[in-house]
């Protein structure tokens, strides 16, 4: 229910009369369909829409009819001041009293109207009759000013007479402009040349400290106070803060005008073409970036800054608090390797939460550096993204790193390093392009445990690593397509690693999903030994970090791996219904050890997978010096040999078929009785078919 107001004489100081002058207020000052409102009183007052439409139209005349229309504003000055907000009185000749300054009184003699610019006393300013402007008091500043067709003229021919008319060209322009307090003006275009970026602004004495942005609050360089642009920029876009690409005028940086937009704007839209960026844009807390589509809105980096768009931040905010909710998306970024070789990451992030980075694309990134770093960073998501070039063909150039804050050598940017690392991140649905590494991290902290990270459905054509984390639990990596692809520039790779997992330093990581990925690495004539397929590694004991609790699952790899699925020195792995498969060629030396290896993993399933090409399937202590728990080997079918070590203290091996049964001697005692050898071993209903004649098998 609207207030109703009192009745009470001015002023007023009932509650009741305050809550409902706040909306007469907001009326006059928002409204952009009211003409009027109607004080508590019944009068009528004209809004500032109301006294736009009016000047809108007096404007029109005169600019349809130039002279002529200031041949007419004589005749037609009582109906048009009026129409701008002033009260007419008649006259000096017949005498009157002025008790406001939006009264104004004609000189019968002229025909001009004049309004009082000094200070009225309480009781008016008392003009007796048969007075003019000159006995009255006087005409120039804190006396009578002229607002007829006479000081128009005079006005309009002065520097800033655009004001009367309501156009200036250009905000330079504008900053120039002298008035009072309430004058407004009309700007044509924020730079020269341009119809955009302009708009209505009121002159206004002061604002709030940190309120001035250049875009919806221009300094004044004539006055002290500042120009104030009314209603919300067209679309939020940043042609509202100055930014221009024409080289025959003005360019500006990108990130400087994204620094000033965001002081009020939080929606800030890139808008189509190509755009120069050198400098940092400090994204704060709640606020969306937006292009206008991958190719459409182009960012170019020039100079050597050393990375584009990073959150804001003090430095002293730790943790991730010190922005919350920032979003960028839809445009494209060149980094400019070729002109510009500087190390540079474009996107960054520090001591942030709820980071959503969607449909980017990021191109020719320099240095061993990364497009995006989510460092210390909870709750971020990067999707729909499309990545290429970068990385230096070096194992440790990721192109997404997730890091933690150590120091100033992996996060320059700001602290405080306080040892923060990442969870809750999700990456899915990215394209990878000739980077030699695409998502991981190079650095670990001691006795830190990060937590849930999802890989999935990404394609990733890299050089040297598809996915190598360090110190991740809850890990799912899924329908990934990883592919061997030369680095652009370098000889082929003798290191390749399409997804490998560590653990944190002196930590128990947990919960590993690794399923429906395809790895692909064809090459020929492949030499060493640095080169795994999938491969979760732990460092050695519990005590200086482990694995437990892995799935291995629904995986195709391709290749001439050393392993391609090789699990090292943790507890309870289950690999099941993987195919692994010859592709290319080794060179003479190399190390072909096996299509899957438990290597100093205390328990393991593995069940159902196919191992082509005369790849092995072993199970080894490996460095451990203590014996392995358990290990169950069933229904593989392995064209090379399977091998279990003795320090199994259980095994069954049942089901499978292979080339041969090999390895310790209670496996092979086991398989030649072929029955319950033990409680502790079963070797039954394999096939072996390197096995010439079935009486090489004993009866016991």
């Amino acid at each position: 229910m609207a207030t109703q107001p009192t009745q009470n004489p001015v002023p007023s100081e009932s509650p009741r009369d305050l809550k409902f002058n706040a909306g007469k207020i907001d009326e006059e000052v928002t409204s952009t369909t009211q003409t009027y409102y109607v004080d508590r009183f019944g009068n009528k007052h004209q809004t500032n829409h109301g006294r736009e439409v009016a000047f809108g139209e007096s404007l029109q005349v005169f600019e349809q009819n130039g002279e002529n229309a200031i041949s007419n504003f004589v005749n037609e000055s009582q109906a048009a001041i009026a129409a701008y907000g002033y009260i007419t009185v008649d006259s000096f000749q017949a005498g009157a009293t002025i008790t406001r300054h939006n009264e104004i009184l004609r000189d019968t003699s002229t025909g001009e109207y004049y309004r009082w610019d000094g200070a009225i006393p309480s009781g008016g300013i008392v003009v007796p009759p048969g007075s003019t402007p000159e006995t009255a008091g006087g005409i120039g500043l804190g006396k009578w000013i002229s607002v007829g067709d006479g000081s128009l003229r005079t006005n309009l021919a002065s520097f800033d007479g655009s004001k009367l008319v309501g156009i200036c060209e250009t905000i330079a322009e504008l900053k120039n402009v002298t008035a009072k307090a309430g004058e407004r003006i009309q700007v044509k275009g924020y730079q020269p040349f341009t119809t955009v970026g302009g708009g209505d602004f009121v002159y206004i004495e002061s604002i709030p400290e940190g309120w001035h942005d250049e875009g919806i609050y221009i300094k004044s360089t004539a006055m002290s106070g500042y120009w104030q642009r009314l209603g919300t920029p067209t679309g939020m876009d940043l042609f509202n803060w100055g930014l221009s690409n024409n080289p025959d005028t003005t360019i500006t940086d990108l990130g400087e005008v994204l620094n000033r937009a965001m002081i009020h704007n939080r929606a800030p839209v890139i808008p189509a073409g190509t755009w120069l960026m050198s400098s940092i844009a400090s994204i704060p807390s709640y606020t969306v970036v937006s292009g206008m589509g991958i190719g459409n809105t182009v960012v170019l980096r020039e100079g050597s800054t050393n990375s584009l768009f990073m959150n804001k931040s003090d430095g002293t905010v730790g943790g991730y608090g010190a922005t919350v909710g920032i979003a960028l998306q839809d445009f494209t970024i060149d980094a400019r390797m070729d002109d510009y070789p500087a190390p540079c990451t474009p996107v960054g992030t520090g001591h942030a939460t709820s980071v959503r980075i969607s449909r980017l694309e990021i191109n020719n990134v320099p240095g061993r550096w990364h497009a995006i770093e989510l460092n210390a960073t909870y709750d971020g998501v990067i999707e729909d993204c499309r990545f290429s070039r970068g990385g230096l063909d070096m194992y440790d150039g990721e192109c997404i790193q997730l890091d933690a804050a150590i120091d100033g050598g992996p996060f320059p940017w700001f602290g405080p390093y306080d040892l923060t690392v990442c969870g809750k991140i999700v990456i899915n649905r990215c394209t990878f392009s000739d980077w030699s590494s695409a998502v991981g991290s190079h650095s670990g902290v001691t006795g830190s445990r990060w937590v849930d990270l999802r890989i999935t459905d990404c394609d990733m054509f890299v050089s040297k690593a598809g996915i190598k984390c360090i110190g991740w639990s809850g890990v799912i990596i899924s329908r990934n397509r990883i592919l061997y692809s030369k680095a652009n520039g370098y000889p082929d790779t003798v290191t390749f690693y399409p997804i490998i997992l560590r653990p944190s330093a002196n930590v128990v990581n947990a919960d590993v999903i690794i399923s429906d990925n395809q790895i692909v690495w064809e090459m020929d004539n492949v030499t060493g030994a640095d080169h795994r397929g999938i491969q979760i590694k732990g460092n050695g004991t519990d005590s200086t970090g482990s694995y437990r609790n892995v799935l291995i699952s629904n995986n195709i790899l391709r290749g001439c791996f050393r392993t391609h699925i090789s699990v090292d020195d943790i507890i309870n792995v289950k690999i099941d219904n993987n195919k692994v498969q010859q592709i290319g060629t080794y060179a003479s030396g190399a190390s072909n050890f096996a299509g899957i290896a438990l290597y100093g993993t205390r328990s393991g399933t593995i069940t159902n997978n196919t191992i082509e090409s005369t790849f092995n399937l072993v199970a080894s202590k490996g460095t451990q010096t203590i014996n392995m728990d358990r290990v169950v080997v069933t229904g593989n079918d392995v064209s090379g040999n399977i091998g279990i070590d003795n320090e199994f203290l259980n095994q069954v091996v049942t089901g499978n078929i292979c080339y041969s049964i090999g390895g310790g001697t209670k496996t092979l005692a086991a398989r030649n009785v072929g029955k319950y050898r033990s409680q502790t071993v079963i070797c039954l209903g394999n096939v072996e078919t390197g096995v010439a004649y079935e009486a090489q098998i004993t009866a016991g």
